[in-house]
C-alpha cells in the first residue's frame, strides 16, 4: 500500500512476496515490521524513476539536496544491503533487480553505490508479436554473436516500419502522401508537433488525397463505438 501505516500493521515475516511503495517500506523498516535479514530479492520496477537518478551534469546544488533528502527507494536499498552484509553466508545472498527501459551509467553507479556491489546489465532482445518470451531460442549455437549484437533494451515490433522522409521546402504533406501510398494497406500514425492544432493538419492530408485521415481521439471513439478500423488513417 502507499498510505501511512496504521498502529496495528502486522509484521511481514510470514509473507513470501511483499509489494509496496518505497515510502511505505521505509515506514515498515523504521517500525521493525520488515525483517531485513529475511529478504532475499529486492525488485525495483522503473528503478530510474524510483531513485530519481541524477545525470552526469547535475549541479552541485542538486547533489547536495539529494544527499540531504535521499529518495525513499534509496533508503530501502541501503537498509537492506547494510543488514545483508552482517548476516552469515548460510542465510543466502540478497539479490537486487532494477528494471528500467533506460539503464544508463548514472543509474548503474547509483545502484552500485547503494548496494556496495558490482552489478551486471542484462538486455532483452526484441521479440516478434505473439512470441513466447520464455521460450528457448531457435537460433543455432554459432549465432550467439549475432543475437548479442541485435539485442536491444527496447525493440520495435516486426510489423512497424520506420520511414525517413526528405522533401523540398515545406512540402511535407506531399512527401507524407507518397510515403503512405507506398506503404500500401494498413493504418499509419502521424505525429504532429506540440502546439500545432490537429484540425488544419487533417484538412491538409484530406486535400492531398487522404480522405480517410482522422484524429486519434476520433479513431478511438469510433472503435469504442463498434465502428470498423479504416486503413491509412492518421
Amino acid at each position: 500500500g502507499g498510505g501511512g501505516g496504521g498502529g496495528g500493521a502486522p509484521s511481514l515475516v510470514k509473507y513470501d512476496v511483499v509489494v509496496s511503495t518505497p515510502l511505505r517500506l521505509v515506514g515498515l523498516v523504521d517500525r521493525g515490521l520488515l525483517p531485513l535479514q529475511e529478504v532475499r530479492l529486492l525488485v525495483l520496477d522503473e528503478a530510474d524513476a524510483l531513485l530519481g537518478t541524477l545525470g552526469k551534469y547535475a549541479t552541485q546544488r542538486q547533489k547536495e539536496s539529494r544527499s540531504r533528502h535521499p529518495k525513499p527507494a534509496a533508503l530501502v536499498v541501503k537498509s537492506l544491503f547494510t543488514a545483508a552484509s552482517s548476516r552469515p553466508p548460510s542465510s543466502g545472498t540478497l539479490q537486487l533487480l532494477g528494471a528500467s527501459a533506460t539503464v544508463g551509467r548514472p543509474l548503474r553507479r547509483e545502484l552500485q553505490a547503494l548496494s556496495g556491489r558490482s552489478l551486471a546489465v542484462a538486455q532483452l532482445p526484441s521479440s516478434p508479436p505473439g512470441a513466447d518470451i520464455g521460450a528457448p531460442s531457435a537460433s543455432p549455437a554459432g549465432s550467439s554473436r549475432q543475437a548479442a549484437s541485435s539485442a536491444r533494451a527496447v525493440g520495435l515490433p516486426s510489423t512497424l516500419e520506420l520511414a525517413v522522409l526528405t522533401c523540398e521546402g515545406d512540402n511535407t504533406a506531399l512527401a507524407l502522401q507518397r510515403a503512405l501510398g507506398a506503404a500500401g494497406e494498413g493504418a499509419a500514425l502521424v505525429f504532429v508537433p506540440d502546439g500545432r492544432p490537429v484540425g488544419p493538419e487533417l484538412r491538409l492530408l484530406r486535400q492531398c488525397g487522404l480522405p480517410e485521415a482522422e484524429s486519434l481521439v476520433d479513431y478511438l471513439a469510433r472503435r469504442a463505438g463498434g465502428g470498423g478500423a479504416g486503413g491509412g488513417g492518421a
